[in-house]
């Protein structure tokens, strides 16, 4: 189904643009396409100016000097052309998303997704770190039970349970809070020479979340998977001393990166086998974030 006049035109056009680089070469492909005379007399390709005309454009975030993602926000620019012809025009451009490199938690770690969301965030970053290095970092904990109850760390200290473990494995993974994760993402960073500053901004409204992410921050944030509406706990028993404190957070928990939004939905990368970012409206994705707690962790970088 090639369209052979189609194929020929733009096969000329390329050895015209080709000439001035190549030209012997150019001048010998030209007869070869049955063309007397010097290729060098033959006249440039017109263009379609209307065609030059662009829709969207993409503003570039530089972290570090490489370039690392989008930046976001609506900006208006006036372009005017330097030919003499003095015409110009002015464009809106929108830009709703950064780009952040993808980490799969499975097949190893079915419930690692604080490992894979903070591997994703380091990259980001341009952080060197594998899903086994991170999850070497995340002290963890299993349950145990006692007594017939069960007992297990302070979430917000150490990741409960064994990421490797799946929800129906007898040692299967529980997760790991915010604090904890600053705290192992901090000292990810430290091994691999500093520059930014793992900020914990737990407890922030939802506009200042997206404010801080419009600002060219992604973020590690807590919710549901698929943003689910949870209907059932995990809970265990947590020793402090001489008492103990019963504790439960909603089951279907998940932790991804949040990389960007617009008027109606808010855009992130799920280290859940999901390599694109996945779209949620904004009510239901802070719906959801408010039930675990408005968790969210960014990097400053350090001045």
């Amino acid at each position: 189904n090639v369209n052979l006049g189609l194929l020929r035109d733009a096969t000329e056009k390329l050895v015209l643009m080709l000439s001035p680089f190549v030209p012997h070469i150019c001048e010998e492909m030209w007869e070869g396409l049955g063309y007397e005379g010097f290729l060098f007399k033959a006249g440039w390709p017109d263009y379609d100016e209307k065609a030059l005309v662009k829709d969207s454009v993409e503003i570039v975030l530089q972290i570090n000097g490489k370039v690392k993602a989008k930046s976001m926000g609506t900006a208006t620019i006036t372009c005017t052309t330097v030919d003499g012809s003095k015409k110009s025009a002015t464009y809106k451009i929108t830009v709703n998303m950064m780009k952040v490199p993808y980490q799969n938690q499975m097949p190893g770690y079915p419930t690692g997704c604080e490992a894979a969301a903070s591997v994703m965030l380091l990259k980001a970053y341009g952080y060197s770190i594998t899903m086994d290095e991170m999850v070497k970092i995340i002290p963890r904990e299993n349950l145990k039970i006692v007594n017939g109850k069960w007992y297990g760390p302070d979430i917000h200290e150490k990741f409960v349970g064994d990421p490797r473990g799946g929800y129906r494995s007898s040692t299967r993974g529980y997760g790991a809070f915010a604090p904890v994760v600053t705290k192992s993402l901090q000292k990810a960073i430290d091994q691999r020479g500093g520059g930014c500053t793992a900020t914990n901004i737990t407890g922030c409204t939802f506009d200042t979340l997206l404010k801080t992410v419009s600002e060219g921050h992604p973020a590690v944030v807590w919710a549901t998977y698929n943003m689910q509406n949870p209907t059932d706990v995990n809970a265990w028993y947590i020793k402090k001393g001489d008492k103990e404190e019963y504790f439960s957070y909603p089951k279907g928990t998940h932790v991804m990166v949040l990389c960007g939004y617009d008027k109606n939905y808010v855009y992130v990368m799920d280290p859940y086998e999901c390599s694109t970012p996945k779209t949620f409206s904004r009510s239901t994705f802070e719906s959801r974030w408010n039930l675990l707690g408005k968790q969210a962790i960014v990097l400053v970088k350090s001045k």
